[in-house]
């Protein structure tokens, strides 16, 4: 029979990621499977449901056949990315063969209108968070459709969550945490909120039974357990970020950086804590746990969007790549005078601004490949860096924990590091998504979820490459200010328009 086997499975930007671990907590298998991004440079950023299904029942098949002899598959925990809203009707298929994805900024419109209906206290009561302006969140994403899809509107019966709709898609069951629905509901208790629903014309029960997300949604339909060969129950799941923080072991006073396509850094905090800055969410994470951060546009984003770019200038794609990164290694810190402002897809905290963009400051005719590579990776620590400086000093502040694709750039790593002052834990999983979803799925397989914690190492800042930081964080700080006006006017331009793959990485 062998061991029981857990596994994750993780609905992220770019694309599903699998993992199936030992209930001690080692990987056996793991999977990536992408799918593309649709996007016109002028805010439109879609996906499709039906990729979301075929990569997610890709990984599955991929690590079971991995797996395979080693155990048992026990049971599987979902994670996915929020703000990505599917509309289905009553038998589950979606009304829309695209949905916007969180990265879509074409509700900023909306934004302002909910902010004339509903005063921020007010929302703030009522959804028991602090959820700064964005376009992302329920009330103007969904306003927003109300107005563009009207017909698709009309014909659908459930709202879905990216992980809800394979949820779906994997047991017949429609069902969801309360977490995914930050900016809906009240999230510490999970509740309705009235005025919310009749202001979108919604019935409350468009949204799926809410339940915790380590509890069952039921076990894989009939015909699917045949595709995959096994069957096991699935774990209702949770948001990327709170699966994350799950698989990080995150305690109170620690700092965290989940990076991926966008950043998501912050810290941990007692409950009910007041949100130091408008600019920052706050969210219930465990019982005796909240999580206070900023999370950004495009943080791996902009690293796929540098290598992208170099690499279509002639370079052999992963050999020339690597010996950039070399180069780019041995400069000295500020990359000898070139800053890069990191607002690609707009930007959220501390901005919330949709109409933001990315910009290269200083740039001679001595600044060659390596100089860009290294200032599009500073440019995002210095971004994190604003956003850390609107957090509570952590308590534990000798160390943060990191995690995610881009931690496996160790040049990456040594240069947060040597911005934020403090030692950065990386932990030996880049995808902690999967394996907080898989620690979700434990308890349905009689499984300790602690024997799956991670491991972690550990890179220390350099003092005098830290005070190189310190004294450029002001010059970079003031870019995106004094360019703001300059930003929006050029929103205003025809852009260029491309269906391109998402970035790798969790959301």
């Amino acid at each position: 029979m062998g061991d029981t086997l857990l596994m994750g499975l993780d609905l992220g930007t770019s694309g599903c990621k699998a993992a199936v671990y030992r209930a001690e907590g080692q990987v056996v298998a793991r999977a990536s499977v992408r799918y593309p991004t649709y996007a016109d440079g002028q805010g439109r950023a879609e996906q499709a449901p039906e990729d979301w299904w075929r990569a997610a029942r890709a990984a599955i098949l991929h690590v079971a056949e991995g797996s395979q002899g080693l155990g048992t598959i026990g049971a599987i925990g979902l994670s996915g990315q929020v703000g990505s809203i599917t509309p289905v009707d009553l038998h589950g298929r979606e009304v829309m063969a695209r949905v916007a994805t969180w990265q879509d900024r074409r509700a900023a419109s909306e934004v302002a209108t909910v902010e004339e209906a509903f005063p921020p206290d007010r929302l703030d009561q009522w959804l028991g968070i602090g959820l700064p302006p964005g376009t992302n969140w329920p009330l103007p994403r969904l306003s927003w459709w109300r107005r563009s899809e009207p017909e698709a509107w009309a014909r659908t019966r459930y709202l879905l969550q990216a992980k809800d709709y394979v949820g779906w898609r994997l047991t017949g069951k429609a069902l969801t945490d309360a977490s995914s629905w930050r900016g809906l509901v009240h999230l510490p208790e999970g509740a309705d909120v009235p005025e919310l629903f009749a202001y979108l014309g919604l019935a409350a029960d468009v949204l799926p039974e809410r339940r915790p997300p380590d509890s069952s949604r039921g076990s894989l339909g009939a015909e699917v357990a045949k595709t995959v060969g096994f069957s096991c129950e699935v774990a209702v799941g949770w948001n990327d970020l709170n699966c994350a923080g799950l698989g990080a072991s995150l305690e109170r006073g620690e700092g965290f950086d989940i990076a991926g396509t966008s950043d998501h850094l912050g810290m941990v905090v007692e409950p009910e804590t007041k949100t130091p800055s408008a600019a920052l969410i706050s969210a219930p994470f465990l019982p005796d746990r909240q999580l206070v951060y900023g999370v950004t546009a495009a943080s791996g984003g902009a690293f796929e969007w540098v290598r992208g770019l170099l690499t279509q200038v002639g370079r052999e794609a992963d050999e020339g790549f690597t010996e950039l990164g070399r180069l780019a290694a041995d400069l000295s810190p500020g990359a000898e005078g070139l800053v890069f402002l990191p607002h690609l897809a707009g930007e959220r905290s501390p901005w919330w601004d949709p109409e933001a963009r990315g910009a290269l400051i200083g740039l001679t005719q001595a600044h060659r490949a390596e100089h860009v590579l290294r200032a599009v990776m500073e440019g995002v620590a210095l971004h994190l860096e604003s956003v850390r400086r609107l957090l509570p000093a952590w308590p534990r502040g000798s160390y943060v924990k990191a995690a995610g694709g881009p931690t496996q750039i160790q040049l990456w790593n040594q240069i947060r590091a040597d911005v934020f002052g403090v030692s950065l834990w990386v932990a030996d999983d880049p995808d902690l998504s999967c394996r907080g979803a898989a620690m979700l799925a434990a308890r349905l397989a009689g499984v300790n979820p602690a024997q799956l914690a991670c491991r972690w190492t550990v890179v220390a800042p350099d003092p005098e490459r830290h005070a190189r930081y310190a004294a450029l964080f002001p010059v970079f700080a003031e870019v995106y200010p004094r360019l703001r006006e300059l930003f929006h006017a050029l929103s205003r331009w025809p852009s260029v328009g491309s269906a391109k793959p998402g970035h790798p990485g969790e959301d």
